[in-house]
């Protein structure tokens, strides 16, 4: 069962290319991980692009990274799409020598023109290694941090995309509620379109 607050994932089976988990094309999820969630402003309809444009740019970025070699990562870039549900999910997968995984991105709307962002990550660590790589990434909170960097970028990049239109508004997320404003010309704050004040959390 997750754990209170979780978003409800349901670990069915997904199609997945074969030279990523180096079996039948056909998979079961490995083990649930964890979840996060961040709230977009605009509804997933438009979100949509940014997101599949975001993806393309972390995964051209990732194939840059010094840890590829160390990991033996498979594909280069650590992740590859494997499905895609326009415009709610997207599921990324890959693997390298310590564990095998899962990224499930999904888009909810939230009503009022606005998304549900999450990032579900499943994650399996075989043998003694990956149990090493386990508590490397997970205990030490470094898969945590990484997983709201990348919903965060998500935000900000549709927080810029929002600052251009001018279409849409307050979004809040963990505690925050970022402001965005329609752009002049003149002011070059509002040429980014996005402030953050910090408010009292329950």
């Amino acid at each position: 069962m997750h754990a209170p607050g979780d978003l409800d994932v349901d670990p069915h089976p997904v199609t997945v290319e074969p030279e990523v988990f180096n079996g039948p094309v056909e998979q079961s999820w490995p083990a649930y991980l964890d979840d996060r969630r961040s709230m977009l402003a605009p509804p997933p309809t438009v979100a949509w692009p940014e997101l599949r444009g975001y993806v393309d740019e972390w995964l051209a970025r990732t194939e840059c990274s010094p840890l590829i070699r160390l990991l033996g990562t498979r594909p280069r870039s650590g992740f590859e799409v494997t499905a895609a549900e326009e415009p709610h999910r997207l599921v990324l997968a890959g693997r390298h020598r310590f564990s095998r995984y899962v990224l499930d991105l999904r888009m909810a709307d939230a009503g009022d023109g606005t998304t549900t962002a999450s990032a579900a990550t499943y994650a399996d660590f075989p043998g003694p290694h990956g149990s090493l790589y386990r508590v490397l990434v997970v205990r030490t909170r470094f898969h945590v941090l990484a997983t709201r960097a990348l919903l965060r970028g998500l935000r900000d990049r549709v927080a810029r995309m929002n600052a251009v239109t001018g279409r849409w508004s307050n979004p809040t997320i963990r505690g925050e509620r970022v402001t965005l404003r329609p752009i002049a010309v003149s002011d070059a704050d509002a040429m980014w379109g996005l402030s953050t004040t910090r408010r009292a959390t329950t």
